[in-house]
């Protein structure tokens, strides 16, 4: 059990998805990165909302070398996101690697500036199959994702007021302060789900690069957005969230981005 709430036998995670409404994103903090500056890494949990409580839903792993951690900036940086579905069977298990990967979110290297070599996140399944991607074009101001299905349509918008304290700000307030994006329909004005970036508190937000998110999914969606909307928040952490020294400039929100 998990909070009290027995977990799912359910060993296709699209089927959970299809039907919960909300997901709980939490970053692990990593010791290493505290007590030695290095960038580590980063390690995601994703737990369901249901009606009963939370449910551990999937384990999230970033596969990626020391220098392209440690040399790129967020919106260069490459990566693959190994996502892992838990079930009741291996929900404690403490061994990431004895665990199926059922999807991967993974971004190539891409030297972005401005306009120029825009950054961009695709998903398969462990199976080969295409999900979708995600772009993040050029906005003078305001960032936007393009959350895309297997077909490459854009499904979803994905957008933030740039002038959130908690994306302009990189002091210790700024750090400290809700940032809150909202999904659109393409075309439409107005929002049909929001992703929140949460306090997770005082110490944590000051020494670590770990978040929480809170996604609220459009009622619309299929469960492949559902899963491709879960990487896209994982992309605004890398984008913006990741290293909390840098200004604002620097994480690309004024620029987008060097």
């Amino acid at each position: 059990q998990f909070m009290g709430v027995p977990m799912s036998l359910v060993y296709d995670p699209l089927m959970e998805l299809a039907g919960i409404t909300s997901v709980f994103i939490k970053q692990d903090v990593s010791l290493f990165e505290v007590f030695t500056g290095c960038e580590s890494k980063s390690r995601f949990h994703v737990y369901a909302k249901t009606q009963y409580g939370y449910k551990y839903l999937f384990k999230c792993r970033e596969e990626s070398s020391w220098c392209e951690r440690n040399c790129f900036t967020g919106n260069c940086r490459p990566y693959s996101i190994k996502v892992k579905h838990i079930t009741a069977i291996d929900q404690f298990n403490g061994d990431f690697a004895g665990q199926e990967t059922y999807a991967d979110f993974y971004r190539n290297f891409k030297c972005t500036c401005f306009c120029l070599q825009r950054p961009n996140l695709k998903a398969v399944k462990s199976n080969g199959d295409y999900l979708g991607r995600i772009n993040f074009p050029y906005t003078c101001c305001d960032p936007v994702y393009e959350v895309c299905d297997r077909s490459d349509n854009v499904r979803y918008i994905v957008t933030a007021d740039c002038c959130q304290c908690g994306l302009m700000c990189r002091s210790s307030y700024g750090m400290c302060s809700e940032v809150l994006f909202d999904i659109k329909k393409p075309g439409q004005d107005g929002k049909v789900g929001t992703i929140r970036k949460v306090f997770s508190g005082f110490v944590q937000e000051m020494i670590t690069n770990a978040d929480n998110f809170e996604l609220v999914f459009p009622q619309d969606a299929t469960p492949e957005d559902r899963l491709m909307l879960i990487g896209n928040v994982l992309m605004i952490d890398y984008s913006f969230f990741e290293n909390k020294e840098n200004n604002a400039n620097e994480k690309g929100l004024l620029d987008l981005d060097i």
